[in-house]
């Protein structure tokens, strides 16, 4: 058989019979072998980082010699277990389960970082052995390892830039291997490597010690995230240097929040974590946000921050139990809140001119308060928008997405909704009256207080949303599954709820005088 490689696109072969082919030595990197029937072929020695889905007919195959499967999975279906433990030249191939991810290396997970000069690279591997690394000036980098159950770890990477290969740093920890990587010239890349698609899930970013290109002058551009060992450093538990030194006073932490863990630690009532030479205390947090926490408790002064880092800090603050702190916070955020205008990004005019292309998405966009009445917005994406107090009366939304929007006190009367994806919504006091929301799913959408008189909610997917003082008077529910829905003090009467799903539901608070339960599945409802 010849070489099935292909440097830049898969070679594809669908639903081909591949019957006692011979693969010896073969070449299948990036292949795609889909549907084939592969009965009796020979694998011996084939380069296999290659993608086979839904072989059903692996059987007899000898697998002698053959690489590991790098990059590529291999998919099975409805066929009995290969052992890959045994390779002889003999050994009949057979799998389990319907789908099967065969591999003998792993990728770790990689977590990377950058500043103007370098690249960290921290790959999750537990008590590594057998390690190389591996730097190409042109910009390759190679990691390779044994891990604590000898599993074969392999990471290969194309970085967006040259690099300095000789400048490199490796470091190991029990847990994590950290690699420093030198830019060949100073400068922020885009990306971490040179492809431009989506990198593998196995690529993650480093949050930890991530920095913005602005940030980096501020907290100046040393190194102080990732540090080597020397005799005058203190390590982690595993072997790793990326704390940060902070100095202050026992009165300052002890001094503003006398009943916080900081101001516990330091009572001398309790035994800490100190460095045995220079007396350092060791805090087992992520430093990022330490320094605020010792300005609030020398000035008392919340910082001004970002929502994202105040929600960090608060977090922070909750630790280490500095209520004062998390009470300023609170009141911050709500001020913030409070302040905030509610300035459209769009208005009606361009949503008119929007719908005119197909495929619509207005995803994250702020459109509070606009008139949208009457519009044809069907199959449009709203997710994560904030829709609030905007009026979709009479409106066609079909199939429109509104996952995750926060929609409160919203106008939805008499539109037409069928088959929407309300998943995870706030939907808090919207008035959905008259709406056609056949088919509609509402899955863990908060309904609180919304009104769904005469609604036609037929088939609707409710399951666990909150409809808590919600007027469902005279709404159809027929086929709904209301399901781990909570529904106290809800207003159900007259409601059609014939052959509707209700099993556990606590229907106590609920009102359902004059409500049609024929055929509804009340198995568990607590009445």
């Amino acid at each position: 058989m010849r070489d099935l490689y292909s440097p830049q696109t898969h070679n594809i072969y669908r639903g081909s019979c591949l019957r006692d082919c011979s693969f010896v030595n073969a070449d299948l990197r990036n292949a795609l072998l889909i549907g084939v029937d592969l009965r009796g072929a020979n694998l011996q020695g084939a380069h296999l980082e290659v993608m086979i889905r839904f072989a059903v007919y692996v059987h007899a195959l000898c697998w002698s010699g053959f690489f590991p499967i790098r990059r590529g999975h291999l998919y099975v279906s409805y066929s009995p277990l290969l052992d890959l433990n045994s390779r002889k030249s003999t050994h009949r191939a057979f799998f389990v389960a319907p789908f099967v991810m065969l591999s003998n290396c792993g990728h770790p997970e990689v977590l990377w970082a950058q500043r103007a000069d370098k690249v960290y690279l921290t790959i999750a591997v537990t008590n590594a052995k057998d390690m190389a690394v591996k730097c190409e000036p042109h910009g390759s980098f190679s990691f390779s390892a044994i891990g604590s159950k000898d599993e074969t770890f392999d990471v290969s990477l194309e970085l967006y830039g040259k690099i300095l290969a000789e400048s490199c740093k490796t470091q190991m920890g029990l847990r994590n291997i950290l690699c420093t990587v030198q830019k060949e010239e100073k400068g922020w890349w885009k990306r971490l490597l040179k492809s431009e698609g989506k990198p593998a899930p196995h690529i993650k970013v480093d949050w930890n010690r991530w920095c913005d290109e602005d940030e980096e002058s501020e907290n100046g551009t040393d190194d102080d995230d990732l540090k080597y060992p020397s005799d005058d450093d203190e390590s982690s538990d595993d072997g790793m240097l990326c704390g940060k030194k902070f100095w202050t006073t026992v009165d300052t932490l002890t001094h503003r929040e006398p009943q916080s863990m900081l101001a516990a630690m330091f009572s001398g009532r309790h035994t800490v974590s100190k460095d045995s030479e220079k007396g350092y205390v060791f805090v087992d947090r992520d430093g990022k946000h330490f320094r605020h926490i010792l300005n609030w408790l020398r000035d008392g002064v919340v910082p001004n921050l970002s929502d994202a880092e105040c929600s960090e800090l608060m977090r922070e603050a909750e630790y280490y139990q500095l209520l004062g702190l998390v009470d300023g916070i609170t009141e911050v955020l709500n001020k913030k809140k409070e302040g905030e205008e509610m300035d459209t990004e769009l208005t009606r005019t361009d949503i008119i001119k929007c719908v005119q292309s197909e495929k619509v998405r207005l995803r994250g966009v702020n459109l509070s308060g606009l008139d949208l009445s009457k519009l044809d917005l069907s199959y449009v994406d709203f997710s994560y928008a904030c829709l609030k107090n905007v009026f979709f009366s009479r409106a066609n939304l079909h199939c429109a997405k509104f996952r995750d929007v926060d929609a409160e006190n919203t106008i939805f009367h008499n539109a037409t909704l069928r088959e929407c994806e309300f998943t995870g919504a706030n939907l808090r006091g919207a008035l959905l009256a008259g709406a056609n929301l056949q088919s509609a799913n509402l899955q863990d959408a908060c309904l609180i207080d919304c009104s769904f008189c005469g609604a036609d909610l037929r088939s609707a997917h409710l399951q666990t949303a909150d409809l808590t003082n919600a007027n469902l008077e005279g709404a159809n529910l027929e086929g709904a599954n209301l399901k781990g829905a909570k529904l106290n003090n809800a207003n159900l009467k007259g409601a059609n709820l014939q052959r509707a799903y209700l099993r556990h539901v606590n229907l106590r608070d609920t009102h359902l005088e004059g409500a049609k339960l024929d055929g509804a599945n009340l198995l568990g409802a607590i009445r």
